[in-house]
């Protein structure tokens, strides 16, 4: 359910799109999906995480910039906008000694008490580092589109890039942190081990 959410309101921004070639009318429909995904998530008790929060209030801001002004451009640059505040806020988190990304994976594994897996502090930081790195880029390839490309182009690369952030991007983190090197070693009986666990840590 949660998955079929997350891809509601591009789904309907796109058929929209496709259906009549018309940017606003298109925009609107993404405005009014994203409106009916909020309400849905709230029903639903879906979680509500601050990303979801920050990109809720990017659509209907930025959408209804476009709308008012009849400027297809403030939407379009809603990706580059929430990618690099993103990255931003992942960027100030290590000069203040606080890994964003390892404190909401903590809190997804303290959620499902089944997924046993613990990351060194090494493997943390690389992937934080990874996540600076993809919002950076694909911000910066949305603005290149954006800039230099027709809209359809655009409505083309922001579904590669939904495809991208919703599958892809997910199979290799889940690659990364499955990967032996990055785990801390599981405890043994025993205080000797336990001891040279914690250490590791």
């Amino acid at each position: 359910m949660n998955q079929l959410l997350e891809l509601f309101p591009v789904v309907t921004f796109v058929a929209a799109w496709i259906l009549s070639k018309d940017s606003m009318l298109a925009t609107g429909v993404l405005v009014v999906a994203t409106a009916i995904q909020a309400v849905l998530m709230k029903l639903l008790r879906q979680p509500f995480s601050n990303m979801h929060k920050w990109t809720f209030a990017a659509v209907f801001i930025l959408g209804g910039a476009s709308l008012a002004l009849k400027n297809e451009q403030f939407i379009q640059w809603k990706l580059t906008l929430i990618y690099w505040v993103f990255a931003l806020v992942l960027v100030i988190g290590h000069f203040i000694k606080k890994n964003l990304i390892q404190r909401m994976f903590e809190s997804l594994l303290d959620a499902n008490p089944d997924l046993d897996i613990k990351l060194t502090n090494t493997a943390w930081y690389k992937l934080s580092q990874v996540f600076i790195f993809y919002f950076i880029a694909i911000g910066a390839m949305n603005a290149y589109v954006t800039l230099f490309h027709e809209f359809d182009v655009w409505v083309g690369f922001k579904v590669a890039i939904f495809v991208i952030t919703l599958i892809l991007f997910p199979a290799t983190l889940i690659g990364f942190i499955m990967a032996p090197g990055n785990q801390l070693k599981k405890l043994k009986e025993g205080p000797l081990e336990q001891s040279s666990c914690e250490n590791e840590r």
